[in-house]
C-alpha cells in the first residue's frame, strides 16, 4: 500500500472524529481489508485467465475432432455408393386409407426398405413421404424426438386403424380362404395374423411365452364383460398377473369364480315353452273377440246373458296365504295374526 491511501485513511478516520491511538488501529485495520481485497482481486483474475486459455484448448481440440470425422464420413460415402441415394424418396404408391390395408402396406414396405439397404433411423422419414390423410395427421401429431422412430411412428399408426391385439385375434380366430387365394397362400396369411398377433401383445416368442399367451386369452373367454374389461384395462403380462387382478376383482365386489364366468349367450339357450304371466300379461297380443254373440234371453229372470265367449287373455294367478295356505288374501292380512295378537 502506497503513501497516499494512507493519507487518505488518516484523513478518513480524523473526519469520523478519531485521534492519537484510536486512529492509529483505524489505519492499521483497513490497510489490512485493503491487502485482501487486493489479493482476492488477483486470484479471480488469474483464475479466469486460466479458465479462458482451457475453453481455447477445448475448442480447437474439437475442431479437430469434427474436421477428422467429416473427412472418415466423405471417404465412407465414396466406398459405398448406395449411401448417397438413401434420401431419395421410395419408389412405392402412396397409402390409401379407403382401399389399401395397413398392415399389407407396412409388411410390402419393410420388406423394400430391407432390400434397398436403408437404415433403420431413415424408414420413418422416407415413410412420412408416402402417407396421406388420417395416416399423414397421425405422423403429424407425433414428437420431434418420435418422428423419426419408426417402431413408434408404426404403433401408432396401427392403434389409429384399430389393428390392436385384440383386433389381430380375431382376425386369426376368424381367418378363412378368400376367393382365389390358394392354401398356401392362405397359410402364409394366417401366419403373418399370427405374427402381429403376438407382436401386439408383446409376447415372447417362445414356446412358454405361446402357452402364456394362448392361457390367457382363454382365460379372458371365460370371464364375463365386466371383469374381462377391468383386465384390459390392467394389461397383464402373464396369465399369473391376470388372476392375480381377477382375483383382487372378485374380492372387492363379493363375488366368486362361478359368479364371474361369462354367461350363454340367448340364441345357445333352449326357448321356453311357457312364458310367465308377468311377460304375458303386458305384450301386446291379438285378441280372438268371437265374430258374433247370441243371447239366451229364456231365462226366468229375463236377464240378457252372452253365450260362452272365446277369450285369449289369461287370468292372474289366485291369491295364497302361505300361513293358512288358503286363498283370497295375502300373509299380511291373514286372520290368524290378529288371533296371535289377542292370544
Amino acid at each position: 500500500m502506497d503513501g497516499s491511501e494512507i493519507e487518505q485513511l488518516t484523513t478518513l478516520g480524523r473526519e469520523c472524529g478519531l485521534e492519537g491511538a484510536a486512529l492509529l488501529e483505524f489505519v492499521c485495520v483497513e490497510r489490512e481489508k485493503l491487502r485482501r481485497e487486493n489479493e482476492r482481486i488477483a486470484r479471480d483474475e488469474r483464475a479466469y485467465q486460466l479458465e479462458l486459455r482451457r475453453h481455447e484448448r477445448e475448442k480447437t481440440e474439437l475442431e479437430v475432432k469434427l474436421e477428422t470425422a467429416k473427412r472418415a464420413s466423405v471417404s465412407s460415402d465414396d466406398g459405398n455408393p448406395s449411401s448417397r441415394y438413401k434420401a431419395r424418396a421410395p419408389k412405392l404408391p402412396a397409402f390409401d386409407d379407403k382401399l389399401d390395408d395397413l398392415d399389407a402396406y407396412l409388411q410390402r414396405y419393410e420388406r423394400y426398405a430391407i432390400s434397398q439397404e436403408w437404415d433403420k433411423g431413415d424408414w420413418a422419414i422416407n415413410l412420412s413421404a408416402l402417407l396421406k390423410g388420417k395416416a399423414l395427421e397421425v405422423y403429424s401429431r407425433l414428437s420431434l424426438t418420435d418422428v423419426t422412430n419408426y417402431d413408434v411412428l408404426k404403433e401408432a399408426l396401427l392403434k389409429r386403424f384399430h389393428l390392436t391385439e385384440h383386433g389381430f385375434r380375431v382376425n386369426f380366430r376368424a381367418a378363412k380362404p378368400e376367393v382365389g387365394e390358394t392354401f398356401p397362400q392362405f397359410a402364409v396369411r394366417l401366419d403373418n395374423i399370427l405374427g402381429r398377433w403376438i407382436d401386439m401383445a408383446k409376447a415372447d416368442k417362445t414356446y412358454n411365452g405361446l402357452k402364456d399367451l394362448i392361457l390367457r386369452e382363454q382365460f379372458l373367454n371365460s370371464c364375463d364383460v365386466e371383469l374381462s374389461t377391468f383386465l384390459k384395462e390392467r394389461q397383464p403380462k402373464s396369465l399369473a398377473d391376470m388372476a392375480r387382478y381377477a382375483e383382487q376383482y372378485a374380492e372387492a365386489h363379493g363375488s366368486f369364480g362361478t359368479q364371474l364366468i361369462r354367461k350363454q349367450t340367448t340364441q345357445s339357450l333352449p326357448r321356453p315353452q311357457h312364458q310367465p304371466y308377468q311377460q304375458q300379461q303386458y305384450r301386446a297380443q291379438p285378441r280372438n273377440y268371437p265374430q258374433t254373440q247370441r243371447f239366451d234371453r229364456s231365462g226366468p229372470t229375463g236377464v240378457t246373458r252372452p253365450q260362452t265367449a272365446n277369450w285369449s287373455t289369461p287370468r292372474p294367478p289366485q291369491k295364497t296365504c302361505y300361513l293358512c295356505h288358503r286363498p283370497g288374501h295375502f300373509a299380511r292380512d291373514c286372520p290368524l295374526l290378529n288371533v296371535c295378537d289377542r292370544a
